[in-house]
């Protein structure tokens, strides 16, 4: 388990995320305890990816966490921890980022690559009217915040931000993908851990639906590791291809969520001179570095200012720049698994402040 009992007792009012072993009865479990399954405030949710991970997640009594705590069927238990978006905002900068993931110093791109790949966003909303995105068609799966806003909506900022990032026709990296919005942080760029799993766990049923290649983008951490959100990640197909920040603490990167697996990208961020970051984390956990700093992109306008265009900080726009770069592998007809290690074995070493980093390079 990941915190005592004893602790539990004094955060009864408090949400869990309750990981079980995969053939539970859930059935019986309830029977056994106080609380009801299904969706609303006063009942426990189930949370599924594939056939792999299941997990409850709500409020349960200090009679229900005992004796979970002590059942065989229960793999694992956390707080609904806060996710965090991993940015910093700070005024205009130079972009560069496209230039610099070519070894030539241009970005080549073909105009109709990424048209058969879903991007998915777990973030804030995208703002649909922005006139950076009328190249692209975003679709909204769903809002899964306990404060929905109307579709193409985005009073945070952060989701529009990785939009155009990733498919605006200016700054975007695979301008002609399809951008999905899945919303599961508030308008204050809060994430609860059981919103962004119900959030991924709808979007895998999206994608086995339609069948097309797709990239799921998180561009926030938990703050230190969490086993059940590395279960989680674990236990989505591995022809889904995910997309991490390496976070922004400036710690070793293997001290967080989430595990290295074959169908994950961690991407951590550099300067403009091309050395690491001051806050990104690093260690072997990451995988590549791009640009993360002065990065210019789409400013929502749904955020009160009428500027259209911002400059951002942060492992989130390194992760929007890394996801374009799968996409773009994907759509060349690569699988999932395919494109990441393309990306890794294709990635250029430096060095900087004596660590070993990888350069995200683009390879056509």
């Amino acid at each position: 388990m990941l915190i005592n009992f004893g602790v539990w007792a004094t955060m009864a009012a408090e949400r869990f995320v309750v990981q079980l072993a995969s053939d539970t009865s859930l059935v019986e479990l309830s029977r056994d305890c106080s609380f009801s399954i299904g969706v609303g405030k006063n009942f426990i949710e189930m949370i599924t990816v594939g056939d792999q991970f299941k997990a409850l997640a709500g409020e349960f009594s200090v009679e229900d966490l005992e004796y979970l705590y002590h059942d065989e069927r229960v793999v694992a238990i956390s707080r609904d921890r806060d996710l965090k978006l991993q940015e910093y905002k700070v005024q205009y900068g130079s972009p560069r980022h496209l230039s610099q993931l070519s070894s030539g110093g241009s970005f080549t791109f073909d105009p109709v690559s990424g048209n058969l790949v879903d991007v998915y966003v777990f973030d804030t909303g995208i703002d649909f009217k922005h006139p950076g995105l009328q190249n692209v068609n975003p679709h909204k799966l769903a809002d899964f915040t306990s404060s929905p806003v109307p579709r193409g909506a985005d009073p945070h900022g952060h989701g529009t931000m990785m939009a155009g990032l990733i498919a605006s026709e200016t700054f975007g990296v695979l301008k002609s993908c399809s951008l999905v919005d899945v919303r599961v942080a508030d308008k204050d760029g809060e994430v609860k851990l059981s919103t962004l799993m119900k959030g991924i766990s709808a979007s895998v049923a999206h994608a086995r639906f339609t069948k097309r290649p797709s990239v799921f983008v998180l561009p926030m951490t938990i703050g230190k590791k969490n086993h059940i959100l590395d279960n989680f990640l674990q236990a989505i197909p591995k022809d889904i291809a995910i997309v991490l920040p390496a976070g922004n603490q400036q710690t070793d990167a293997c001290d967080l969520s989430p595990p290295n697996d074959h169908n994950i990208l961690v991407i951590g961020s550099l300067d403009r001179d091309n050395r690491l970051a001051d806050f990104s984390n690093y260690g072997n956990c990451v995988d590549v570095y791009t640009s993360g700093t002065d990065i210019l992109t789409l400013r929502s306008t749904d955020s009160g200012n009428e500027v259209l265009l911002q400059s951002s900080n942060g492992t989130s726009a390194s992760c929007a720049i890394g996801a374009g770069i799968v996409g773009y592998h994907m759509s060349m007809g690569l699988t999932s698994m395919q494109a990441i290690q393309t990306i890794r074995s294709s990635s250029k070493d430096i060095y900087s402040h004596k660590h070993r980093l990888k350069l995200l390079q683009l390879k056509l």
